[in-house]
């Protein structure tokens, strides 16, 4: 018969690599002036099952899309989709996806007013998620007091994933 040996759970636990995540904001006025913001996030509980799927091929998911929302309701690990107020404003846009370095992964979109993109409602919500409505959550960070772009502004929004 063998020896068996167990590891007490949480002392391997603690040395796993845990998701870490930010929104770096550039905005951009009109008047010429410069706004830069990180926000920390949440990789919520979906999130951290995409992780599991996408690392051994299994249904594999796709995150998409860089997603903003007018709600400022605390974050919530539990989350499967961006929380949006009783107003309903959400926009989405197709993000461009790299790695910059290693174990970083990265993903932009850039909201143009002037485009037409018209982001114009306060938002305090950002989020990385598989769908343009949405869904798919992997995570989000909250900021207060919420950002509004005038008519002319603009904001890039940088999503960096990083494995420490």
């Amino acid at each position: 018969m063998m020896d068996e040996k167990f590891v007490n759970e949480t002392s391997v636990k603690d040395k796993w690599a845990t998701p870490q995540g930010r929104f770096i904001l550039e905005i951009k006025r009109a008047s010429g002036e410069v706004e830069h913001y990180v926000l920390e996030n949440l990789v919520v509980n979906q999130g951290k099952d995409y992780i599991a799927r996408n690392t051994i091929g299994v249904s594999t998911v796709n995150l998409n899309y860089i997603v903003v929302t007018d709600s400022t309701a605390s974050p919530d690990p539990n989350r499967t989709s961006m929380p949006v107020d009783t107003s309903g404003n959400l926009r989405a846009k197709l993000a461009t996806k790299s790695v910059p370095s290693a174990r970083t992964a990265q993903w932009q979109a850039t909201f143009d007013n002037s485009g037409g993109d018209n982001l114009t409602f306060p938002f305090g919500s950002i989020g990385i998620c598989v769908n343009s409505d949405g869904t798919g959550l992997f995570a989000y960070a909250v900021r207060t007091p919420t950002i509004t772009l005038g008519s002319n502004d603009s904001i890039t929004i940088t999503y960096q994933w990083i494995i420490s």
